[in-house]
């Protein structure tokens, strides 16, 4: 079973296939000068195994995408290798939910796990050479602008800095790309109101847990502190606040809504004039900094 493989290691973990940075690994597999010797060392090994194997009547999944980065330089051209087995299927799976390497075995673990099932009761099943057909990007998408807001993070830290994460973005209105939206955390009490920018992080997998039958992307639809550093909320009064958060699209959607999570929250920072708290009222999330 091979799921998105790297045949040619040695040129992977030196970058020249693909193009990209040097892995870690790199100065301890083929030597601190990386001399193509050792790359052709590395990169024959597997590829040698298959060429000089003379049992054909082998069972041999091979998985992968063009989506993948890896395909063209390190799959594709070898295909040819495995053909003389007697059960070789090669499966190419075209989803719009499969779009960088990484994707190709988690999106494809359901027919993994089922193939290796049937290989535990000795029935080896039989694709050959099979395209796994999914949605495409031409369908047209259901723009509701309906808002979907979770909160994954919010807590203070032992240095008394606070942390806010989670995802919002609105139906069907892609956010691709970090100029496509703004996040602004709000504190309202009856006597004063603050407004703090929170910073984007790129969560590709944003975009597939929240499928519905048609994809759009939501990559950057995930908030956060700056650099995940925390806020320091120094300058903030005293008082009781409830917290929102407003998303405001490029497109020109702006959508307002009280942070809220289903479990209790309590999390509390104390320091030589002042008691800061993070909790929740059904559901609701609060703020309060008390003087001691």
């Amino acid at each position: 079973m091979l799921s998105a493989p790297t045949l040619l290691i040695g040129s992977s973990v030196a970058g020249t296939i693909p193009k990209g940075p040097i892995k870690s690994p790199a100065k301890f597999m083929l030597g601190s000068e990386l001399s193509s010797k050792n790359i052709k060392k590395l990169d024959s090994m597997i590829l040698n195994e298959i060429e000089n194997d003379t049992n054909y009547d082998r069972n041999i999944y091979l998985i992968s995408s063009k989506a993948d980065d890896r395909y063209l330089g390190q799959i594709h051209p070898f295909l040819g290798h495995f053909h003389k087995y007697f059960n070789f299927n090669f499966i190419e799976s075209r989803s719009v939910l499969v779009r960088r390497h990484q994707d190709v075995t988690s999106h494809n673990a359901p027919l993994i796990l089922s193939i290796l099932g049937c290989l535990c009761y000795n029935l080896p099943p039989i694709f050959k050479n099979s395209i796994i057909h999914e949605d495409r990007l031409c369908k047209v998408m259901n723009i509701t602008k309906e808002p979907v807001l979770r909160v994954n993070k919010i807590i203070f830290d032992n240095k008394g800095f606070f942390y806010v994460e989670g995802v919002f973005f609105l139906r069907g209105v892609p956010c691709a790309y970090y100029h496509d939206l703004k996040y602004v955390l709000k504190l309202k009490s009856p006597t004063k109101n603050y407004e703090i920018l929170l910073a984007k992080d790129n969560k590709p997998q944003i975009s597939k847990i929240y499928y519905e039958g048609t994809f759009v992307n939501y990559d950057k639809a995930y908030f956060c502190t700056n650099k995940y550093k925390g806020l320091d909320m120094s300058h903030i009064d005293t008082g009781f606040y409830q917290l929102y958060i407003e998303i405001n699209m490029l497109t020109g959607e702006i959508c307002e809504l009280p942070l809220r999570v289903d479990v209790t929250i309590n999390s509390s920072n104390s320091n030589n004039k002042y008691t800061e708290s993070i909790f929740t009222e059904e559901g609701k999330i609060f703020y309060s900094k008390v003087s001691i």
